[in-house]
């Protein structure tokens, strides 16, 4: 059984800068939701920073061709994988992060 906790990638934007492209077809980018996932601030005890995900539910599966990418983001914050993707995540700016944004997960024990 999995249980998914959020977490902030603030990193995530100079690690996928070369992955914006992520080859989405323009019907898969134009099904996603209108409401998209972003970084707020949060008091915590999964995230010790104080930032999570705000609207989470918005996020979808991660494309093949990123689980790798995600997978090795998440594990860098003891996370085990990249358990859902936004092409169009924002930072806590309200800024687009370059490369979308990773929900990650642990797997419980």
């Amino acid at each position: 059984m999995r249980t998914y906790n959020l977490l902030l990638l603030p990193i995530l934007m100079a690690f996928t800068t070369a992955c914006s492209n992520t080859g989405l077809s323009t019907s898969t980018s134009s099904a996603m939701d209108k409401v998209v996932p972003y970084l707020a601030k949060s008091n915590t005890s999964i995230q010790p920073d104080g930032v999570s995900w705000a609207n989470s539910k918005a996020f979808h599966s991660v494309p093949g061709q990123l689980q790798a990418k995600g997978n090795q983001v998440c594990q860098r914050y003891n996370f085990d994988a990249a358990v859902g993707y936004h092409p169009e995540a924002k930072d806590l700016k309200g800024n687009l992060i370059p490369g979308g944004g990773y929900l990650c997960g642990k797997v419980a024990s």
